[in-house]
């Protein structure tokens, strides 16, 4: 039996992910992946180990094979769980970064700015870099430039050029990922809210609107907000001329500033509708990022953007490496009556993640040079490779610099069903609180004892987080978080004044789809989706063999899985004494729903809870968390925009740093309810008769680097007949589908 397979109980969803995203070639397993992740940071860890304990050190009588067993058992047990780029490539001969994302910061307002950040964007997506990019520096539609194009065609022309680059670099094996963010006092804001409303265009990019404390209490007390550019322009000193203006009215002040008065609350609608419509834009809370992080007291480190899932906020050329915990494995008799947490064994797992993700960072820097040294022996002219060298250069020093970290957990829903609780009660909101407040007691402890073994992170200052009374103790954060720290930790407060931290920030929590596919979890703090559901997997356009059984509407084909989650088979084998095998036919066995209904996670999943308290959870959560948290509030098809518009303001009021919402139905998703893949995919065996004439929707792609065109001929706005070739030359977006005979078709468009 196939390895993989065999490991996951004949789990083919998870063999086949794991297979086509993390192993080596020669690799056949997990112990074999597992292998070369331990035997890559071995020999850093072990230095570590002797000068963060040198007593205990001397006096142990382990040798090198004990403390590798120990690591690779963390691993191969699915305790501790390096995420992506890690995975993917630490230990092989691939020539390739760490980290999981990036943020590039913002375009010189100029096109080329706007190509040097394109281009940067695809050197690191070409080596498998999720990518951020805030695009507030660039000039509204219709403002006036010395080119010959006498005005610009505004920010948010230039998404689309971002998103198409993403595209093309997400093919044959290379992955790409970006987040566009836009500040909420931008002239052209409610265009870009607007731009991923059609669910077809800007397909290669989240979009963010960043959010200012000043612009949601206009929209509390439903006072005008003034946009401006430059986006960060003081306008304290334009008084009437600005806020006495018409509505929507553009105004130039003598000093260069533009400026247009808005209700606030109209753009706030704005942005719920279009959640409503297509899942975008999210939004970020910038000043509460700023409030509740280590990172912003420093400048240098001061966040601008996110990476695509919007977990990590950093500055420009900034990156971010990703490990996570399996909160599952930190409980005693799981599902039974004698279920309990280990706290213990939490607060050293904490520990120990981040003492390997600092370990991973100077791993990082050893792969960074790596690329520097091949950039420079490249044969392209110097010119030509420049942007790339620098950019590389840039990520090396403030990778150096401030050692930022991900550490982070998954299995958070499987956690507290092993404990018979239910996700969103009052009982699991306190087992959480403690949970979260361990874990930063762990890697708080850990890198406070890196920095006194190690030093800490280029430019820590204490007075810079810290005010200080007479004799020199800590009495106030210069900003919540670290007030917050104060109040909970002063112990290791007094301890981190005395020999700083090793890392500028340090935990988050990041999606981990594959992952908790690898240990068989739910997915990060997320409650489970569903207990049986349908999970889509996009296939890489150079695997040839693998069949596909769907195409999106970008010519991006998925292969379906159907899926029982992992974790209530083991529920029914311990409380029902019934013992499923792989091959369960979840369409068709009856006694599934009366096994999840008496299950801990019935009436918990991601639909069933109210948001109210998806929040609470996602508050509790972010207060013991550094960076932020990935978590998207599944919301039921019905819900109102006026409800997402609610559930927004009570986001910003519980001091969330983001939030995101997706209503079902509002675009295609990687998990589908049976129910829906049955009702809108199965049921249908017989295609309906084709009328002489269809509407057609046309869609553009690229395979091994050939255009394609691709056709959709709809029926009732539903696929029906689909036509892909690189001779059809159509340069209209939407054309009649004229059938002339059996295999003969005319595309007739607007232009002919």
């Amino acid at each position: 039996m196939d390895k993989l397979l065999e490991r996951f109980n004949g789990d083919k969803l998870a063999a086949d992910a794991i297979r086509g995203k993390y192993l080596d070639e020669g690799e056949n397993s997990l112990e074999d992946l597992f292998d070369r992740i331990t035997d890559a940071i071995l020999p850093n860890y072990i230095k570590t180990q002797k000068l963060l304990y040198p007593n205990s050190w001397k006096n142990q009588a382990y040798r090198k094979v004990n403390w590798r067993n120990e690591l690779f058992e963390e691993f191969n047990s699915l305790t501790i769980l390096p995420q992506g780029s890690i995975l993917s490539n630490l230990g092989t001969k691939k020539l390739g970064s760490l980290s999981n994302c990036f943020v590039i910061g913002q375009p010189a307002d100029s096109y080329g700015g706007i190509m040097q950040k394109d281009e940067q964007l695809v050197h690191l997506m070409k080596r498998r870099g999720g990518v951020g990019l805030d695009i507030s520096t660039l000039r509204f539609s219709g403002a006036i430039t010395s080119n010959t194009a006498k005005s610009s065609t505004g920010a948010t022309s230039f998404m689309s050029r971002f998103s198409n680059s993403t595209n093309e670099v997400a093919q044959n094996g290379r992955r790409g990922a970006l987040m566009l963010s836009m500040h909420c006092n931008h002239i052209d804001i409610l265009d870009f809210i607007h731009k991923k409303i059609d669910n077809k265009s800007i397909s290669g990019a989240n979009i963010s609107v960043k959010f200012t404390n000043e612009f949601m209490d206009s929209v509390i007390q439903n006072k005008d907000h003034i946009l401006r550019f430059p986006y960060d322009a003081d306008i304290k000193g334009l008084g009437r001329k600005a806020n006495l203006a018409e509505y929507n009215e553009l105004i130039e002040h003598d000093n260069g500033i533009f400026t247009k008065r808005v209700k606030a609350a109209e753009i706030y609608k704005a942005v719920a509708k279009s959640a409503w419509t297509c899942a975008d834009p999210g939004q970020l809370f910038e000043d509460i990022h700023h409030e509740y992080s280590p990172d912003s007291v420093y400048a240098q480190y001061r966040g601008v953007t996110t990476n695509p899932c919007g977990e990590i906020f950093m500055q420009a050329f900034d990156a971010c490496r990703l490990i996570a915990q399996n909160l599952l494995k930190c409980v005693s008799n799981p599902y039974t009556a004698h279920a309990n947490i280990n706290y213990d064994r939490l607060f050293e797992v904490s520990k120990e993640v981040q003492i390997i993700n600092d370990i991973i960072v100077d791993l990082e820097i050893v792969e960074i040079k790596k690329i520097i040294d091949k950039i420079k022996s490249d044969p392209e002219d110097k010119k030509v490779k420049r942007t790339e060298l620098e950019l590389w250069q840039n990520i090396l020093e403030v990778t150096r610099s401030g050692r930022r970290t991900g550490s982070g957990i998954t299995a958070l829903g499987d956690m507290l069903a092993a404990l018979n609780v239910q996700y969103g009660s009052r009982e699991s909101f306190d087992i959480v609180e403690k949970v979260f407040r361990t874990k930063l007691q762990g890697e708080l402890t850990a890198t406070i004892e890196l920095a006194e073994a190690k030093g800490p992170f280029k430019g820590w200052d204490k007075d810079l987080e810290y005010e200080f009374d007479k004799r020199g103790r800590p009495v106030k954060g210069k900003n919540q978080f670290y007030q917050n720290l104060l109040e909970e930790f002063p112990d290791l407060v007094l301890s981190m004044c005395k020999h700083g931290r090793r890392n500028v920030s340090w935990s988050t929590v990041a999606p981990t789809g594959t992952i908790s596919l690898m240990a068989q979890v739910t997915s990060g703090v997320e409650p489970l989706f569903s207990p049986y559901y349908m999970r889509k997997r996009k296939v890489n356009p150079s695997d040839n063999a693998l069949r596909f059984d769907s195409m999106d509407e970008h010519g991006v084909k998925w292969v379906n899985y159907p899926v029982l989650h992992p974790q209530l088979k083991i529920w029914a084998e311990i409380n029902r004494g019934v013992a499923y095998n792989e091959e369960l036919d979840i369409n068709s066995s009856a006694d599934i729903e009366a096994i999840y209904n008496a299950s801990p996670w019935f009436d918990a999943c991601a639909n069933d809870i109210h948001f109210k308290n998806r929040i609470s959870m996602q508050a509790i959560i972010q207060k013991y968390t550094t960076h932020s948290i990935s978590s998207t509030l599944n919301l039921h098809k019905d819900v109102t925009v006026a409800e997402i518009e609610e559930i927004y303001l009570l986001a910003y009021k519980t001091k969330l740093k983001g939030v995101t919402v997706y209503r079902d139905t509002s675009k295609n998703g990687v998990l589908e309810h049976m129910n829906k893949v049955e009702s809108e995919e199965f049921k249908e065996n017989n295609a309906p008769k084709r009328p002489k004439v269809l509407k057609g929707e046309v869609y553009k792609t690229t395979v091994k680097g050939v255009p394609y065109t691709v056709v959709i001929g709809l029926k009732d706005s539903k696929p029906y007949e689909i036509f892909c070739s690189p001779d059809l030359n159509i340069k209209d977006s939407e054309v009649q589908i004229k059938k002339v005979k059996r295999g003969e078709y005319n595309f007739v468009g607007d232009s002919g």
